[in-house]
């Protein structure tokens, strides 16, 4: 005849049936246990949901090499070695029309295209303060603008701009350079070259340029220096 397990005085299993049972674990446990294991489709999940992080990730890693490199390759045009036709000025003949130079390089690995350029000459008097806070672009007349055409990456080519005044060739007065040269007032001529290149899906760039006359350079160099704003001088 089998004895019935020691039991404490309150009538549940001694302390040592106790631990022997707590060796084993329990019906409640092993149905807990059952319920937490992942599936197949669990696991698909987690798999489609790291595949979708490392594809953003390689997105935005490519997106930034192309960019690099199509910002490495782009054409850069600036405008360089501006001066007067002669360089001299005031010329010794006053009564000549205006006619500056300049230089177009292209500093970049592509080539470019010119297609629009804007050239403004501006004297302001001495009382009046100084250029405005940002450009004033006005329409070239007809036959004047400063360069188009293509300009091979790595060369540069001259351009030959020639203001005009109410539909004419504009023209100085001997008054008009001794007040200049006495400070009276500024010559301000700015301007901008817009350019294209095989990578100007959006519309072409543009950079800007401002000279003003300097009255104290020594002869032999460009009477202009650039007006350092960069409100007027960039690169976009």
């Amino acid at each position: 005849m089998m004895s019935a397990p020691p039991t404490s005085a309150e009538g549940n299993p001694s302390p040592q049936k106790r631990d022997k049972e707590s060796d084993y674990p329990s019906l409640a446990q092993d149905k807990h246990s059952l319920g937490t294991e992942r599936g197949p489709d669990d696991r698909i999940a987690d798999f489609t949901k790291w595949l979708v992080r490392f594809t953003a990730a390689l997105f935005v890693v490519t997106t930034i090499q192309v960019w690099a490199f199509i910002t490495s390759e782009r054409a850069f045009i600036v405008v360089d070695d501006f001066s007067a036709v002669p360089k001299e000025f005031p010329p010794t003949d006053v009564t000549q029309p205006l006619v500056f130079s300049a230089i177009v390089k292209n500093g970049g690995k592509s080539g470019a295209v010119v297609v629009g350029t804007d050239f403004v000459l501006k004297n302001i008097p001495k009382a009046a303060g100084d250029l405005a806070a940002a450009p004033e672009y006005v329409p070239l007349a007809a036959g004047s603008d400063l360069f188009r055409g293509p300009v091979i990456s790595g060369t540069d080519r001259p351009a030959i701009f020639r203001p005009q005044l109410n539909g004419k060739p504009m023209v100085l007065t001997a008054g008009d350079y001794a007040y200049l040269r006495a400070g009276g007032s500024k010559l301000y001529v700015y301007g901008y070259i817009d350019y294209k290149d095989p990578f100007s899906w959006f519309g072409p760039k543009r950079t800007g340029f401002c000279w003003v006359y300097n009255p104290q350079n020594p002869p032999g160099l460009s009477p202009f220096d650039s007006c350092g704003s960069d409100k007027y001088v960039y690169a976009n």
